[in-house]
Order: C-alpha cells, then structure tokens, then sequence
C-alpha cells in the first residue's frame, strides 16, 4: 500500500490559486451589466416633465388620480 505525502505547502498555494481565480472570474462577471459600458460624456441631467395641471384643485373627500410624468435622457432615451 502506497501512502499519499502531499507537501501541505504545495496544496496550500493551489487552493490559494484556485480561490483567487474564482474570485477574479466572479468579481469580473458581476460587474458588467450585459456588457453596456457607461458613458463618461453623460453630463446631462435627464428632462422630467410632470403630466397634467401645474396645481391641481383636489377637493377632500374626492378620488384623485395621478397623471404621471415622463422622463427622458440626452443618451439613454425615455427612462420612463
């Protein structure tokens, strides 16, 4: 019967490898986002503009109901 002497030095730096290769691997998938990258040229800020009457009457005891806003960006489009 042969016994197995792993030098615990050699398996130490192979787990150490293997640990700093699936933490490489997962930081790198995670940080992508579908693979867009951000424009650093986006300096606009997006244009909001609010449905509706500026000031609306609302009477207590009566429904209300929002009429929304749109929002729209320069480089990303409506973001509604």
């Amino acid at each position: 019967m042969t016994a197995f002497n792993a030098h615990p030095r050699k398996s130490t730096s192979l787990i150490y490898l293997i640990l700093l290769c699936f933490i490489g691997f997962f930081l790198s998938a995670c940080g992508g986002g579908g693979g867009e990258t951000a424009s650093s040229d986006d300096t606009s800020p997006p244009v909001l503009v609010l449905n509706g009457d500026s000031a609306p009457s609302i009477i207590r005891g009566e429904s209300y109901i929002e009429a929304g806003a749109t929002a729209t960006d320069d480089i990303d489009g409506n973001i509604n």
